[in-house]
């Protein structure tokens, strides 16, 4: 089990002492080694157990978080999230930034869940609908103008937004096609 004083952990089965979280963990870090491919290594997994595991196994649950990044930007876009308790693995999109102490939007398109009494059930249908995230294609649409800069970020397959910054930070619209388009990830061909 990790140590009530440490928030994030990285993906290690023998930190848990539930065979139910042994099992997920294990059979998800199995498939993360096939995700190196899509910029996501072990060292960029965060996992945290809730307060309540502290006192009592009754209401644990293990919560996976997997970034999507603008290398170039140094920025996180998303933060996609698995959470695992008693049979039930959802699948979302991390509202808090990274943070992981929210529960999951079930109104967002990405959101999933599935109930299944096995760990490792629940963790191939979990690594599926992440692998699915993971593997969309992002692109950063810019303008420039004299004292102006905006960006947004989204997701080029059906251009949901994931973000955005610029001169005065507020969002924008009717600027005109972009000066510039820039494919921040695109892994569809390696599928």
């Amino acid at each position: 089990m990790s140590h009530p004083d440490e928030e994030y952990e990285h993906l290690d089965p023998r930190e848990y002492t539930e065979p139910a979280e042994k099992e997920f963990i294990a059979t998800l870090k199995l498939r993360v080694k096939d995700w190196a491919v899509l910029g996501i290594g072990e060292d960029e997994i965060t996992e945290i157990l809730p307060e309540d595991r502290k006192t009592s196994v009754v209401g644990w649950k293990v919560i996976v978080g997997f970034a999507i990044d603008d290398e170039e930007e140094n920025s996180e876009l998303l933060t996609i999230r698995a959470d695992y308790s008693d049979g039930l693995v959802t699948i979302g999109r991390d509202e808090t930034s990274g943070s992981l102490d929210a529960d999951l939007d079930s109104s967002r398109p990405e959101y999933a869940e599935y109930r299944h009494p096995s760990p490792r059930a629940c963790a191939e249908f979990a690594a599926m609908q992440i692998e699915r995230q993971l593997r969309r294609p992002v692109e950063c649409h810019e303008w420039h103008g004299p004292g102006f800069f905006y960006k947004r970020w989204l997701f080029s397959d059906t251009g949901e937004g994931l973000g955005f910054c610029g001169t005065d930070n507020e969002r924008r619209s009717n600027l005109g096609p972009p000066d510039r388009i820039r494919v921040v990830r695109d892994f569809r061909a390696t599928a």
